[in-house]
This record gives C-alpha cells, structure tokens and sequence, in this order.
C-alpha cells in the first residue's frame, strides 16, 4: 500500500486527470443511476417550490420593465411605486436564483457524498459494492457536508462571491472525509489534505464545468428545434389558472439531459486528485520553495576604530563592556582588541 501511495503522490495533474476519465468510463453505469436519480428528485422539488414564485416574478418583471420605459424616456416621471416594484423584482429573482442553487446543490452534494467511497475504493482497484457503500454513506456527518457546502457555498456566491470560492477549495474533499475511518474531524480533515491542491481543484472544475458547459450548448441548440416551446407556452404551464406541473416538470427534465448525463464526471475527476493529496499528506510530502542561505558577512570596522581609550582604560568595541588596565583579549567577549 505504501508503494501504491508513493505511486500515486508523485502522479502530475494530467495522470490524475486521465485517472479520472478512466472511472467515468468504468463505473458510468452504475453512478449514472445515483446521479439521475437525486437530480430528478431536485427538479421535481424545485418545480413545486418555486413554481408560483416564478409566476409572481415574471409579473414583477413586467412591471419594472414598464417602470424602466418610463424613467428612459422621462426620468422625472417615475414615481416612488415604480421604484418599488423595481427593488421587488430584483430581489425577488435574487431569491429564486439562490434558492435554485439551494435545492440543485444539496442533491449534488448528496449524489457525489452517496458514492464518493465507492469512487475512492475503485480508484485502489478494492472491491466494493455501490449499495452497500450507498447505505454507508448516510450518517449524522452527512449532515455538516450538506451545510458547508450544499448551503455554504450557494450562499457565499450570492452574497460575496468569495466565502463560496473559499469554502469550494478548503472543503470540497468534506465528501469523501466525512465518510472516511477518522471521522473525529472531517472538516479539519478535509481542510488539511487540500492544502496546495486548490490550482488542482480549480483545474477539475473547470474542466467539468467546460466539456459539460460545451456540450450542453449544443444540445440546447439542437433541442429548441426538435422541441420549439415559445414564451405563451410557458405561461400558460405557470399561470393558476392553467397551470400544468407535468409538463413544467417534462420540460425542465428536457433541458437538463446533459447535466444529468455529465453528472458523475466531476466526483470522477475529483477522486484522483483527492487520493493523491490524501497520499502526500500521509507520506508527510510537503512542498515548499527551494531557499538559498547566503551566511551573513561579519563587519569588521578599519584598525584605528577598534576601542575608544580612555584616561584610564578603554571600552571593547564589540561589547563595551569598559576594561581598565590594557589587554590581548577582551575579558567578557573574549575578542582580540589588540591595535595594529
């Protein structure tokens, strides 16, 4: 096993990379099921909840493009209401965004949580079986990782953007940590194995991020010809009074077929990289910069510097501690104080 560590320790971000690729391609069967399963979940729940705030959003939005007309073409002739319903409106797509992020991301971190042991065990080529290491995976633990990071980092993106991006690179190894033997401490766990591995981390999501991004584009292109649903459509699925969750539902599913289908490869991805940060923290492999000690060049003052005689003795120019009958040596610091 030590062999196996170092082995995988010193492997460069491409090896981890094409690792990774690896395990998606293997294991794609049997992680697409857990992927699709908690992602339909969230956009079932999702539709539900934020269904009529949508609809009470896109009445707003109306209303404050109105209001913005007025003020465009005569400034002096927008009122406090107008102003009003402008404020309401952003806020009110504020709150739907973040509660979207919200709901996806928790079903993610659960999705990648329920199978991230699984993942880590194939990558060592142990044997393990997804159900049973599914069944593992859901303890009280499971419950912090769902607060830092599937309610954490949405937040801290909202908010500032930059609590979400440090909590995404300190603690994203949290969801193979919680789970892991030593579960004293998984979030200072975590915090510690990713230390210098967050260019690592940056570099898998975006690669993630970029090929599923890519593609999706394109299937979205593709799909708004196969399937052509215009704006009245979807009013009338949001509207009270003809309001159809089926096929709110049908087309958010629809749209969300390559997000579903790419699902898996970020965990994929990250297990390489964990392993080998894990790896170099047990070996205790630090890296740090190469320093060169240039040793300090002692000061030695000119001949005719050295002590200051008195009429009734002299000081030591190196200590000044003051030596009253003439010496070879300094008597405290023992350094010549002869005159040449």
């Amino acid at each position: 096993m030590s062999d196996e560590k170092n082995r995988i320790a010193n492997r460069t971000f491409g090896e981890l990379i094409s690792d990774g690729f690896r395990l998606f391609a293997e294991n794609y069967t049997k992680l697409i099921l857990i992927f699709a399963f908690f992602y339909i979940i969230s956009i079932i729940i999702g539709v539900f909840i934020l269904t009529d705030l949508r609809w009470y959003s896109d009445i707003l939005t109306a209303k404050a493009n109105i209001a913005a007309n007025k003020y465009y073409n005569n400034p002096n002739s927008i009122t406090q209401e107008d102003y009003n319903i402008i404020i309401q409106s952003f806020f009110m797509n504020l709150l739907i965004i973040l509660l979207e992020w919200i709901i996806g991301a928790i079903f993610t971190v659960i999705s990648m949580c329920s199978v991230s042991t699984f993942v880590y065990k194939k990558y060592f080529k142990e044997d393990a079986d997804l159900f049973d290491e599914f069944k593992k995976a859901f303890n009280f633990n499971l419950l912090k990782v769902i607060l830092l990071l599937g309610l954490g980092i949405p937040l801290g993106f909202i908010l500032l953007v930059f609590p979400g991006i440090i909590l995404f690179l300190y603690f994203i190894f949290l969801i193979f940590t919680y789970n892991s033997e030593n579960r004293d401490n998984p979030i200072s766990e975590a915090r510690t194995i990713s230390k210098g591995s967050y260019l690592r981390i940056i570099g898998v999501f975006f690669i993630a991020l970029i090929l599923t991004g890519a593609c999706n584009m394109i299937y979205l292109i593709i799909i708004s010809y196969v399937w052509p649903v215009n704006s009245s459509d979807i009013n009338s699925w949001y509207n009270p009074a003809t309001r159809n969750f089926g096929f709110i539902i049908l087309y958010e599913l629809v749209n969300s077929v390559i997000l579903i289908v790419f699902a898996p490869l970020f965990i994929c991805l990250l297990t390489p990289v964990f392993a080998s940060s894990k790896a170099r923290k047990d070996l205790g492999i630090i890296t740090t910069e190469k320093r060169i000690n240039i040793p300090m060049q002692a000061y030695y003052p000119p001949a005719s510097q050295y002590g200051v005689p008195l009429n009734n003795g002299m000081f030591c120019p190196f200590c000044g501690v003051k030596i009253i009958s003439p010496k070879k040596f300094c008597p405290r610091c023992g350094k010549s104080i002869i005159f040449e």
